[in-house]
């Protein structure tokens, strides 16, 4: 598995969304992604979110921060399995996909 694109730094915690490599060339690979927490002196990591397919799969780009929401996208997944925005609070209260 391979983490991909820059941290997100906010005061103590780094947010991140990832994907694992392996899964754009293996379809035997599982797992559509993840968005996590991690203290910066490497600690207390924490899952926000593991991404199903149907509510996004391989997120590639940096997240947003705003207030105590993450903002990105996922180039698959969602409805039509063509990508999708999402929200997630950074208590990993999950709030937004578009139908």
């Amino acid at each position: 598995m391979s983490i991909v694109m820059a941290l997100n730094l906010r005061p103590d915690w780094f947010y991140r969304a990832t994907l694992c490599m392996e899964q754009r060339s293996k379809a035997a690979v599982s797992g559509a992604g993840t968005v996590f927490a991690l203290n910066i002196d490497g600690s207390g990591f924490t899952n926000l979110h593991s991404f199903t397919g149907s509510d996004g799969d391989s997120p590639l780009a940096g997240l947003i921060s705003l207030g105590n929401a993450l903002y990105g996208t996922a180039q698959d997944g969602g409805h039509s399995d063509e990508g999708t925005l999402y929200a997630v609070n950074t208590d990993g209260f999950w709030f937004y996909e578009p139908a």
